[in-house]
């Protein structure tokens, strides 16, 4: 089984996997380039070079970003014409005309990469192709879907402690707000997987739940990363009282020492009015270990919701 490489595939996916991008005929940039992804975690080291003429580069971007988007901004190439995946690229040893070396599938020319220049023998027409490539996927379906199934659940059950956690969300407030492209990204692939998982394929879904872990470790990352930052920044001397008064209400010996952090939480937040943390009337219940209830079959936190998208419709 393998997992088709489209425009729109995630740099994450094609880990390892070195191929040509070339524009459409006569449309930008005529020289291909030839490419190869390398996954660091949330994020993804890029090499490039055109495969003629110029010396290698890296570019480090978040694994969600799409083929597409990195061959519009870095390569010149606003329509793709042809991905054509080669058998290895040693960016290490120079080629006459070239500063790399490429070692091309058997029965494949340099003329192959560029599209339009001549026509493919029907033994090529695997190569000849706009969805031009594959990154292998495992060999056992039913394998697959059952670890993109529990790859999944256990993201939703990490994501939704950290939604029930107020002292988490009022620290890496980004991670709740859609606004953030970050956040957007998995708020939107966390819906898609929920209404995918009863019609998709399993190879679809398969790809989807790696997509999903990875734009969750990107958001989480980001909004970890700017922390408090992220809130305006009249609200922040606010949001730390208010975060300091959930840990309290946390790691309170006494009822009444609870309560009144409690009350004071809510207050805060009140104060703040921010979409994207917890509610005022919620806050409290989450702080006495209730957590928020989720809309079933959609994602825990809607991009659309006008507030934090719990127990309210999505549109």
């Amino acid at each position: 089984m393998t997992v088709k490489v489209t425009p729109d595939t995630r740099l994450a996916v094609l880990d390892r996997v070195p191929f040509v991008i070339s524009s459409a005929f006569l449309v930008g940039r005529v020289t291909p380039s030839a490419v190869e992804c390398v996954l660091d975690g949330a994020r993804v080291k890029v090499t490039h070079a055109a495969i003629r003429g110029d010396s290698p580069r890296v570019t480090t971007l978040p694994g969600f970003r799409r083929l597409e988007d990195f061959a519009r901004e870095y390569l010149d190439i606003s329509v793709i014409g042809r991905i054509t995946p080669v058998t290895a690229i040693d960016w290490q040893r120079r080629l006459a005309g070239q500063y790399f070396a490429m070692t091309l599938p058997e029965g494949l020319t340099t003329d192959d990469l560029y599209p339009g220049l001549r026509e493919l023998s029907p033994q090529k027409a695997a190569f000849h192709s706009y969805v031009l490539g594959s990154v292998p996927a495992p060999d056992e379906p039913g394998i697959a879907i059952e670890v993109a199934h529990e790859r999944t659940s256990e993201l939703k059950a990490e994501y939704g402690a950290l939604l029930s956690d107020v002292v988490y969300r009022i620290s890496n407030p980004a991670l709740f707000d859609a606004t953030v492209p970050e956040s957007r990204e998995f708020h939107l692939l966390l819906m898609q997987w929920d209404d995918a998982v009863s019609e998709a394929t399993d190879e679809d879904l398969d790809a989807l739940s790696r997509e999903l872990t990875l734009a969750f470790s990107t958001a989480r990352a980001h909004a970890e990363r700017v922390g408090m930052d992220h809130l305006p920044w009249r609200a922040r001397g606010t949001a730390r009282k208010a975060a300091k008064a959930a840990a309290v209400a946390r790691g309170a010996d006494s009822d009444g020492e609870r309560a009144a952090a409690r009350a004071t939480v809510a207050k805060l937040l009140r104060g703040l009015g921010l979409h994207y943390l917890p509610l005022p009337d919620e806050a409290p219940l989450m702080l006495g270990g209730v957590r928020p209830s989720l809309e079933p079959g959609r994602a825990p936190l809607s991009p659309y919701s006008g507030h934090d998208g719990i127990d309210s419709p999505t549109p």
